[in-house]
């Protein structure tokens, strides 16, 4: 695997933890095609943050408006690590990635030679998308 590979499921999985909060009685998500908002319901008390946005298929331009538009909001913004377009156009059209430094998010993800060298047998992972799932 890729490090942008790793990336990319580092994105993916950013947003299936923050659905979560959505999912709670007090917090509603809106999704406007672009991007995710999720929020307090009326009356209720709450974190605002942005996340799983989609901009690779806009303009340049149209990326740029988006990226102001997102700052203005003031609230915290899931930036997609894995989007060299909208890394470029945050930090610069000059912005070359960096490597890594411990903590980034970029290390919750084991490399393979990093991984355990056994790996417990017989464990199923599955996507829970209800109660009764459980």
């Amino acid at each position: 695997m890729t490090k942008q590979e790793i990336i990319k499921y580092i994105d993916a999985g950013a947003g299936f933890y923050l659905d979560f909060f959505g999912d709670a009685e007090h917090m509603k998500t809106t999704d406007n095609g672009i991007y995710r908002e999720i929020g307090p319901k009326d009356g209720e008390h709450g974190i605002r943050f942005i996340y799983d946005l989609r901009l690779e298929r806009l303009s340049d331009d149209e990326v740029q408006a988006k990226i102001a538009e997102l700052k203005a909001l003031s609230l915290p913004v899931w930036w997609p690590l894995h989007s060299e377009k909208v890394q470029r156009l945050l930090h610069g059209k000059d912005y070359v990635p960096q490597p890594p430094v411990e903590g980034d998010e970029f290390y919750m993800a084991l490399f393979p030679e990093n991984q355990p060298e056994t790996i417990s047998a017989g464990a199923d992972i599955t996507q829970i998308k209800n109660d009764s799932g459980f």
